[in-house]
């Protein structure tokens, strides 16, 4: 009995160590780890760390270092890093963000690396022209484009009945939609403040005023809207 109790104990210790030693294998140490700043849903988040378990697989000496946070509260965050001094590496920007950034030398210039690779096997034809141009800035590329998708319109149905404004179809131009947003727009409760908004843009107002032939930073100041 004793010897049968001696042979599991032994059995177990030696499968204790091939865990052990297979956990110290998983965890490869990496000669550099990046911090990598993004926002997004849980989806995206899924995506992200994807994207990065693939990179790292293939570059075993880098390691990547992930920093989500809520879309609405990302640039103070990223503001907040940079003033600290630690700021991320690698990060999300809007587009209409990358200007001022880049105005103070806050981002990497991106050309010599993107010449060099030229020769390699980085294809810029890969990107539409008008995304590299966006993330141009004085003759330079400060970024690459990671997604590029077009814009739909949500409506809430039951306002629109409540309004009596019909619902948007193929028939609207800017004139329909202006139109129906101020009979959108309600004081309820007559207190002189709004209560209902007939139209909100969550972050991408710039593309209105560029739409419109508008400017939004200044020419002999770039980073002073």
């Amino acid at each position: 009995m004793k010897i049968k109790c001696s042979i599991i104990v032994k059995t177990i210790f030696i499968f204790l160590m091939i865990i052990c030693i297979a956990g110290c294998i998983k965890k490869e140490k990496r000669d550099v780890t990046l911090t990598y700043a993004f926002w997004g849903d849980p989806e995206e988040l899924k995506l992200v760390k994807d994207t990065v378990a693939k990179f790292e697989n293939l570059n075993k000496d880098i390691g990547i270092k992930l920093l989500h946070t809520e879309h609405g509260h990302y640039n103070e965050k990223l503001q907040t890093l940079m003033v600290g001094g630690t700021a991320p590496d690698i990060m999300y920007l809007m587009d209409f963000d990358l200007y001022s950034y880049a105005n103070k030398n806050t981002l990497l210039n991106l050309q010599p690396l993107v010449d060099r690779d030229k020769a390699r096997d980085l294809d810029m034809s890969d990107f539409f022209k008008v995304l590299i141009d966006t993330y141009t800035y004085k003759g330079n590329i400060y970024a690459l484009p990671r997604s590029w998708n077009p814009f739909v319109l949500y409506y809430n149905k039951d306002l629109f009945d409540k309004s009596g404004v019909s619902y948007p179809d193929g028939t609207w131009t800017w004139i329909t939609f202006l139109n129906a947003a101020k009979k959108l727009t309600k004081d309820t409760d007559q207190d002189g403040f709004l209560d209902e908004f007939g139209f909100h843009v969550p972050g991408e107002w710039p593309l209105f005023v560029w739409q419109n032939k508008g400017k939004i930073f200044n020419k002999t100041r770039p980073d002073v809207l």
